[in-house]
């Protein structure tokens, strides 16, 4: 039997400069971020995280993610202190995030469901294995906003996009969800225009 789920939503104001009219574009945050009439045991299958140590704080992110800054351009740690992951368990994460999510994607779709959906839906995804660890820090796994100025990752060039960044022990690595490739954050010709962690 499948159950239907409450979907809570957490309303972030971003930035103008990412908005399609001038107005501040809001990000939903999808606390349980699986299409409606998903079979929620399959959340029960995600892997445990392997920690990697020491925990970062918001200021660390500010600094490494986005150093460049200088306050023009507002992003969002929700948390306090945040903890990486081992290598590993980031690989072993995204063969399940792939394998799970098969199907979802749909070229006619347009903006119902492209990039920020997808990124938040692999952050979403990533942080509820924490639920299977008696830890008390979120996992450090954000959604980065760019102007995707050439195609990379398998994406072509367009104005806007959202993908996903996580910390390993082999530092910062992008992340694209919609095609399973990824690199350093040293290696990533775009500027991060804005994230949320």
């Amino acid at each position: 039997m499948v159950h239907k789920k409450i979907y809570i939503f957490n309303m972030v104001d971003i930035i103008h400069w990412f908005s399609y009219n001038s107005v501040v574009k809001k990000i939903l945050i999808l606390c349980i971020p699986f299409i409606a009439s998903a079979d929620s045991s399959i959340l029960t299958t995600i892997p445990a995280p392997l920690y990697h140590f020491p925990s970062k704080t918001s200021f660390d992110i500010q600094r490494e993610v986005q150093p460049d800054f200088q306050n023009k351009i507002p992003s969002v740690t929700l948390d306090s202190h945040y903890i990486g992951v081992k290598y590993d368990y980031f690989i072993e994460f995204n063969k399940w995030y792939t394998k799970n999510t098969q199907g979802i994607n749909n070229d006619k779709n347009n903006e119902s469901f492209d990039c920020d959906n997808h990124a938040m839906l692999y952050k979403s995804l990533f942080s509820i294995g924490t639920l299977k660890n008696d830890f008390k820090r979120e996992i450090l796994v954000g959604v980065i906003l760019v102007e995707q100025t050439e195609k990379f990752l398998g994406i072509p060039k367009s104005r806007r996009h959202a993908l996903n960044i996580v910390f390993t022990e082999k530092g910062w690595i992008i992340y694209e969800p919609q095609t399973n490739m990824m690199c350093n954050l040293k290696e990533y010709p775009m500027s991060i225009k804005a994230f949320v962690f």
